[in-house]
């Protein structure tokens, strides 16, 4: 059964803000503070705003760092990472005695070393009765029901970079482990996990499946759960960003993937410069600000989207931004309309009120026309927190809509998507337009970048050697010529004479036009050597080259991505159709771009004259997947004879390892309910974007209804998405682009 994951987070922080800490009930203790440091405080700002922190009884919130006075008489609610840095301000509060009880929530496992910390910090303290210390799996924030976030932003970085030693490389793998554990255990549902034999994924799926064992071990999993049958156990598919990178880098058109991509929306808020607020509100009234915990202070307009219950975001999400106007100016003429209505209504009552006692309307002195006055006025605030709510989420749309509008325009985006999606799914250049945009030197050479990047990834399967090399010189000269005077990363013009991929096959000393597109090509040489199962079975690690099925595999998956994108695309991205390979049967798939899209409410199956049904080797990365089972772990030798596995097999020793055939038909025959799609290095907008579209018309089609009332095999009575998209962090192609740079001038 899928499961909410947003609710039950949720569920978890409103217990850890109810407890008391000294044992007391809830309405023993009415007096509370909440000390957050950052990290607390981004988890808790998605879900909470200060009334509703006022419901859970925490009358007042600080900040970790921030200078206090003591409060007597009250219960302290800490919640912050275990750091050094913390834990010493802890004991400072605890030893200066600021509060009578306090309860110190960690969001991720504390070592022992830090634990002695505390202690000895607190040893000048008579008694400790009154400190309680908790671990707490918050390692992640779920923004939406389908969309959760690690909060690690620079793990792509980190873990492809040469200059992370091996602490350092431990450390990140040890808390993306920690994360990914917390969103399993959060979801009160014990996954398979399957993972991408590519990279440093195999490692952290064995540091995954070393909590999700232990956890299994302390009973934290509900029995019901841990022993049901299949389709009920979710899948935990762990992914390398590496290998699609495109994808990550393509600029999105859709209003959602605008707001994160170009607005860089996080934490479901919108932080605009006062500038451009100001700007957009010189049309409209500006919005007010709900009051909220909020990172965002000083000459910035904070915007708060709600992805539960602003319901003008789930209609429109998904659409295309040239839509979104056209959409906000109905909006408003509805809430006038809706607004109109009740002012009507109350006017209609207060005249009957005139023609049955005679009183004066629009003010009256007779007391007779008290009763019927009041109840109007009673009848009119009972809607007024909604019409004010409504009002207040078109203001908030509108101002967004006109800020895009206006970075569409001065940024030609909609161009960028244009030759992209060209480029990607038919192989047909616009030379003219791409050349245009990469010398606009008014355009953020950021932009301009990710497009040479993405164009030159897709064309590389679509022509001969000889003219991508052509297109690579053309392309890294025009965007070195125009990104020269800017002072940016891209070399001058006269160190762009040869192909970046040929200066470095020569080993040349001059550093690189381009050192993003040189991240791509060396990522996807390695994926191709690590699905070509090269000599050694190495997974690669850049540079080299490729022959025999490794660079047919890379080839095949350009290919695959070409097809992905654009409107009229037939096939899914690449992450996006190996997902649906997990929630739908063969023969049964259906394609965005045939029967109708999910934004015009289509999503048909398969049959007619329409394409043949995808086959395992069509389905991106399947071949690079192995699976495992926590519960096989801890099986042991008294139940290897009826599962037929123990907690190390001969698949290449993983704790929880399934025999080949098991793992085959997990793999390759079986339909699960709900998928988490952890994406090892950042997620991106049109990714997201992607997997919703599926998750819309896998919703259609519940909603549908089957024979024998389920889809194909799925529970019909499922609470929450059938796919959760859950990256180390939904990182802008901006973003991503600067990591790419840095990365690839390593090696230059």
């Amino acid at each position: 059964m899928a499961v909410d994951l947003r609710q039950l987070q949720r569920n978890d922080l409103e217990v850890l803000l109810t407890s008391a800490g000294d044992g007391s009930s809830l309405d023993d203790t009415p007096w509370r503070v909440l000390v957050v440091d950052n990290y607390g405080r981004d988890i808790l700002a998605p879900f909470f705003k200060v009334k509703d922190l006022r419901e859970c009884h925490i009358t007042l919130h600080f900040a970790l760092d921030a200078p206090r006075d003591p409060v007597p008489m009250v219960t302290a609610i800490y919640l912050c990472e275990p750091t050094s840095a913390n834990i010493a301000r802890i004991g400072e509060d605890c030893v200066g005695q600021l509060y009578d009880h306090v309860m110190i929530n960690f969001t991720r496992p504390v070592t022992r070393r830090l634990l002695e910390m505390l202690a000895e910090k607190v040893r000048p303290l008579p008694s400790v009765d009154h400190i309680r210390v908790v671990e707490r799996p918050l390692g992640f924030v779920a923004l939406q029901p389908s969309l959760v976030t690690l909060r690690d932003p620079q793990a792509f970085a980190l873990l492809n970079s040469r200059k992370t030693g091996d602490a350092a490389m431990t450390a990140e793998l040890d808390r993306l482990a920690s994360s990914i554990a917390d969103v399993v255990v959060c979801s009160r549902a014990l996954p398979y996990v399957a993972f991408m034999k590519f990279g440093p994924v195999p490692d952290l799926a064995e540091r995954v499946m070393s909590r999700l064992v232990d956890s299994l071990r302390d009973d934290v999993f509900a029995t019901a759960a841990v022993a049901s049958a299949l389709p009920s156990r979710p899948l935990l598919l762990i992914l390398d960003r590496s290998c699609d990178l495109v994808s990550a880098l393509h600029h999105p058109f859709s209003y959602q993937g605008l707001l994160y991509d170009e607005l860089g929306a996080k934490l479901n808020k919108v932080d605009l410069p006062a500038a451009k607020a100001a700007a957009a509100s010189s049309q409209a009234a500006k919005p007010a600000a709900s009051p909220a915990l909020s990172s965002s202070a000083g000459a910035t307009t904070v915007i708060e989207i709600d992805p539960v219950e602003d319901v003008f975001l789930k209609r429109n999400a998904l659409l295309d931004f040239g839509d979104i106007g056209e959409h906000v100016e109905r909006e408003l003429a509805d809430y006038k309309r809706e607004y109109d209505e009740v002012r009507g209504q109350q006017q209609q009552e207060a005249n009957a009120e005139d023609a049955d006692g005679g009183v004066v309307v629009n003010g009256s002195d007779d007391p007779s026309s008290s009763s019927t006055s009041d109840t109007a006025v009673a009848r009119l605030l009972v809607h007024a927190p909604r019409l004010s709510e409504r009002k207040r989420s078109v203001d908030n749309h509108g101002m967004l809509t006109r800020v895009l509008l206006k970075s569409v325009k001065e940024q030609r985006l909609d161009a960028f998507h244009g030759v992209e999606a060209g480029a990607l799914r038919r192989g047909e250049l616009d030379k003219a337009t791409l050349f245009e945009l990469l010398s606009t030197e008014s355009v953020d050479l950021g932009h301009r970048q990710r497009l040479a990047v993405v164009v030159l990834a897709a064309m590389a399967s679509k022509q001969s050697e000889q003219a991508q090399a052509e297109l690579e010189r053309d392309v890294l000269a025009a965007l070195a010529a125009s990104a020269a005077p800017a002072g940016g990363s891209v070399a001058p013009a006269e160190a762009a004479g040869a192909p970046a991929t040929a200066a470095k096959s020569k080993g040349s000393s001059t550093s690189s036009p381009l050192p993003a597109y040189d991240m791509v090509v060396s990522c996807r040489q390695a994926v191709a050597i690590a699905g070509g199962r090269a000599p050694g079975g190495s997974s690669g690690s850049g540079g080299g080259t490729t022959t025999g099925g490794g660079w047919k595999l890379a080839e095949s998956l350009a290919r695959g991505i070409a097809k992905s994108f654009g409107r009229d695309a037939g096939e899914r991205l690449p992450i996006a159709r190996l997902v649906e390979h997990f929630l739908i049967p063969e023969g049964k798939s259906y394609r965005a771009g045939q029967r109708g899209g999910a934004a015009a409410g289509g999503g048909g199956g398969r049959g007619g004259g329409g394409a043949p049904s995808a086959t395992a080797s069509d389905v991106p990365f399947l071949d690079m997947l192995q699976i495992a089972d926590p519960r096989a772990a801890i099986a042991g030798a008294s139940s290897s004879a009826t599962t037929g596995a123990s907690s190390s097999s001969s698949a290449g020793g993983l704790l929880g390892s399934l025999p080949p055939n098991q793992a085959d038909a997990l793999l390759h025959a079986t339909r699960f309910d709900q998928v988490f799609v952890v994406v090892v290095g950042g997620g991106s907008a049109i990714e997201a974007e992607e997997l919703g579209k599926l998750e819309v018309q896998l919703q259609q089609k519940l909603d549908a209804g089957t024979a024998g009332g389920t889809l194909y095999g799925a529970s019909p009575a499922a609470s929450g998405p059938r796919i959760v998209y859950v990256p180390s962090e939904l990182l802008t192609g901006v973003e991503m682009i600067g990591q790419l740079n840095a990365l690839g001038s390593e090696g230059a």
